[in-house]
């Protein structure tokens, strides 16, 4: 109660990150010891070590999970350039413009796709750059639980797979293995 939170830059913080409902306060380094730096949790501070702010102040993208689809997606639609998939009755519907000598359409290939799909990991997340080039397509993912589906650009598809969530500002970088 008797601590001045301005001496200790924590009114106002240098940094702070929020969960939920729970604010943590970056201040300054602590004169005493090494390495240490006060750290405000709702009405209490403390003393941690100064590699915590070091990281929250870094890229946010280092945040960003390298998962498009969240933790745990389940996919009930997927709509690509050339062909949609609607899972109905716990069956895999193909609609597509390819020929089936282009496309294997066997129920197998269908669900091996959408579980390629769902655990598909980025190497690197970064923010959106818009260019002036068009896009090379578009994909919507509906996953289960959700009214709008999730809308990725296609920037890139080689060296790397670059897929841009334009209205969330980032695009993840795939790499040209998991194109396949």
């Amino acid at each position: 109660d008797n601590l001045n939170l301005a001496d200790l830059k924590l009114e106002p913080p240098l940094a702070s990150l929020k969960f939920d409902q729970v604010l943590v306060a970056f201040g300054d380094s602590a004169p005493i010891g090494y390495g240490q730096r006060y750290v405000q949790v709702n009405n209490k501070v403390y003393l941690l070590s100064d590699t915590l702010y070091y990281t929250v102040i870094g890229e946010i993208w280092k945040f960003v999970s390298l998962s498009p689809l969240g933790e745990k997606p389940s996919i009930t639609a997927l709509k690509m350039p050339d062909y949609q998939m609607v899972l109905k009755e716990a069956k895999w519907t193909l609609t597509s413009t390819l020929s089936s000598e282009d496309i294997d359409t066997s129920a197998d290939a269908l669900s091996a796709l959408i579980d390629n799909w769902q655990k598909a990991s980025a190497f690197k997340v970064e923010p959106y750059q818009p260019n002036n080039s068009e896009s090379e397509g578009e994909i919507d993912i509906t996953l289960q639980g959700q009214e709008q589906p999730l809308h990725f650009m296609i920037v890139s598809k080689a060296p790397d797979l670059v897929l841009a969530r334009p209205a969330k500002g980032v695009q993840y970088k795939f790499s040209a293995s998991q194109v396949e």
